[in-house]
């Protein structure tokens, strides 16, 4: 069926501009209305209806979130309304209830009271103009966007970007128990049950150099692993912007890594025992950084509320380009009991948001860093940029039902602060990779948020072109709390540049209580082609998505994200034979990057981009290899047999030594792979 366009979304009516008694003859909706949901409201919470006042809110009550779906259900079916049962997580008081209510189902609430009579409807909203362009000036202080230029990432089941994109394109869930075979783990073997402790792990989270990082062995012990991942993550983020990390001490570089306290318990003095506040500090040292540096926590907006501030720092001046970062990790039983005495997890490992049968769920680790910087110097320095992050908001939304229960408020404040920012109109975003915790509760208050906010302004003109797809990471690899705004966003960004919209894994049916009738929202319960929009005189536009994300405790944060389209190149010869180097600062070190870089080159049609960024972009470390090759395959083939063993590939191998090693020579026939 043909798509329908957002309806426009009334402003909510202020109670206090109405000053209008409930009881007042002429409006007659109002009166009936709050009177139902004060005799709703009074069973509910089992209080005299006089104690109710018309502004007072419904939290001083007592009444929480279960209590609230409870009222909204009971209420809907008292006035014989399909009402979400979000609305008091919104609506706060019964003179808020009341008005929006008239003004949103007037005709409705006419018709049950028989009213042959032209009532006057309580208060007509005025109309809101979409949200497209920021009310205040200084929110638009970068129009041109700001560009990712590396990535650096580990999720479950991936140890780099492109596998972890193979697995979300996919659809496949890497979801499972604890892994009782690794060190962490396997002091609860006997312990603890374990076999309900959902969740998405990472291997090998205690491997680390030190050596490498110029860190003693006896102090690396005393490094939690979460400050380990995030200095060789972060790393990696350099160089795959094509950049040694040394080049950043010119230019003022920031850091905001989101984290939080580790689990891991080191046998070291009270003074050096580790803080979260010291994973930026430390990459800071490490690489000799001169910009803010900063920790983030926010629980689960942390690394969406990092992002926002890098970008905050860029555009003031702070500094001229950041890492940002986030990472999370599953040490002990602690948090599972934590959050499951919330009611918060999986009891049997599905991840369903937005569905029938939902129940919560599961915990994900994973690390994730990002070099960020304005487009326009993208540009200039020639970086390859992944995407453009053309506008973030964060904002917390106040007082609500209660201290943990999601605030559509704040929801709805950040997102359209982030598109006011963007200078986006909402209706031009094919795609929004949501939070999605699959919790009735969270996730209704999630979808009423975005069904308010991205209504933009633009008629659809045809079917695909009209649908904003609804997206979560949970189902694939489980939240990653304070590394999951970095994670989806990777996601997104992959999307983007692969014009595909991934597939929720194993969608079911949609919850019955979570509406999107009426609305350009739709779940993405399979795989599809990114849609072709076109602005008022046909030109493609850029693909555009966006990213939402909030905590517990109510801080949210949204990001508005572009596809990054570069200049068409001048046709000319394709690129002659290309000069492939490869350094590391062990024999055993030049392997492992070998074998990467062989996965990488596999079927690669930018041979002479990889050879350039490995000629200028990487640190020249004592053990080397070069090879001359004109594709990536071919490149690929030599590596892997190289690497094999195969002595037919010497021939193809310029140079392969140890430069401390003076016994070494420096030619073809060199057997330095052989340790």
């Amino acid at each position: 069926p043909e798509p329908v366009p957002a309806p426009e979304q009334p402003t909510r009516p202020k109670a206090a501009a109405r000053a209008v008694d409930a009881a007042a003859p002429g409006d007659r909706l109002l009166a009936h209305v709050e009177g139902v949901a004060l005799d709703v409201l009074a069973g509910a919470l089992r209080v005299d209806r006089a104690r109710i006042g018309r502004h007072e809110p419904f939290s001083d009550f007592g009444l929480d979130s279960i209590f609230a779906v409870q009222v909204a259900r009971t209420l809907g079916a008292e006035l014989e309304l399909d009402l979400d049962v979000t609305l008091l997580f919104e609506y706060g008081t019964l003179a808020e209830l009341g008005e929006f209510i008239v003004a949103e189902h007037a005709d409705a609430v006419r018709s049950r009271l028989d009213a042959e009579a032209a009532l006057a409807p309580g208060t007509t909203p005025p109309e809101q103009a979409p949200v497209v362009a920021a009310a205040d000036d200084a929110l638009d202080a970068e129009p041109d966007g700001i560009a990712i230029v590396g990535i650096s990432a580990r999720f479950p089941g991936a140890d780099d970007v492109d596998e972890f994109w193979r697995i979300v394109e996919r659809g496949e869930r890497r979801i499972g128990t604890p892994p009782l075979e690794r060190e962490d783990w396997a002091a609860y073997r006997d312990a603890v049950d374990t076999s309900g402790m959902w969740g998405g792990f990472l291997d090998r989270v205690h491997e680390f150099d030190p050596l490498f990082f110029a860190i003693s062995m006896t102090e690396a012990r005393q490094l939690p692993p979460e400050l380990r991942l995030m200095v060789m993550t972060a790393w990696n983020a350099i160089e795959d912007a094509g950049y040694q990390p040394a080049e950043l001490r010119t230019r003022p570089t920031g850091v905001f890594i989101a984290a939080t306290p580790t689990e891991y318990h080191a046998d070291s003095p009270e003074m050096l025992m580790p803080s979260p506040v010291m994973i930026p500090n430390r990459i800071s040292y490490l690489f000799d950084l001169h910009g803010p540096s900063e920790q983030c926590d926010t629980r689960c907006s942390s690394s969406l509320v990092a992002l926002h501030r890098a970008i905050r720092s860029i555009r003031d001046g702070e500094c001229e380009q950041a890492l940002v970062g986030g990472v999370n990790l599953m040490l002990s039983p602690a948090g599972f009991e934590v959050m499951r005495a919330g009611g918060m997890l999986t009891t049997s490992g599905a991840v369903r948001p937005f569905q029938e049968g939902s129940e919560g769920t599961a915990r994900g680790e994973g690390v994730c860093a990002v070099l960020i910087k304005p487009l326009r110097t993208a540009i200039e320095d020639g970086d390859f940029v992944y995407g453009v992050v053309r506008g973030t908001a964060v904002a917390h939304g106040g007082k609500g039902v209660s201290f943990t229960a999601p605030n559509i408020r704040g929801m709805k404040s950040a997102i359209t602060r982030a598109y006011a920012d963007a200078g986006v109109d909402p209706a031009s975003v094919s795609y929004v990779e949501a939070h999605g915790m699959s919790s009735l509760l969270a996730d209704g208050a999630e979808i009423a948020a975005l069904r308010a906010s991205l209504r933009g302004d633009a008629e659809p003109t045809g079917e695909d072109d009209a649908v904003t797809y609804l997206g979560s990471l949970k189902p694939v690899i489980g939240h990653t709390e304070v590394a999951s705004g970095l994670a989806a966003l990777v996601k997104t960004v992959q999307a983007l540049r692969h014009g595909v919209i991934p597939a929720i894994p194993g969608f079911g049916r949609r919850h019955p209580d979570i509406s999107l009738d009426g609305t350009r929202l739709r779940v993405a319960e399979r795989t599809v082609p990114w849609p072709v929009r076109t602005d008022e005189r046909g030109r493609v536009l850029p693909r555009r998505a966006s990213v939402n994300s909030f905590g517990i405790g109510g801080v949210n944060a949204h990001a508005v994200l572009e596809q990054y389209v570069p200049p068409a190149r001048d046709a000319g010869d394709a690129p002659g034979p290309q000069v492939v180097v490869l350094s590391a600062k062990t024999e055993e070190g030049l392997r492992e990057r070998a074998a990467l870089l062989a996965g990488r080159l596999r079927g690669a049609s930018d041979l002479a981009d990889v050879a350039y960024t490995l000629q200028v972009g990487r640190e020249a470390m004592a053990c080397r290899l070069a090879l001359v090759a004109t594709t990536g395959d071919e490149a690929a083939d030599v590596l892997d047999r190289w690497l094999d063993g195969d002595p037919d590939a010497r021939s193809r191998v310029a140079f392969a030594a140890d430069v401390r090693r003076a016994d070494t020579p420096a030619d073809a026939n060199v057997a330095a792979a052989d340790p």
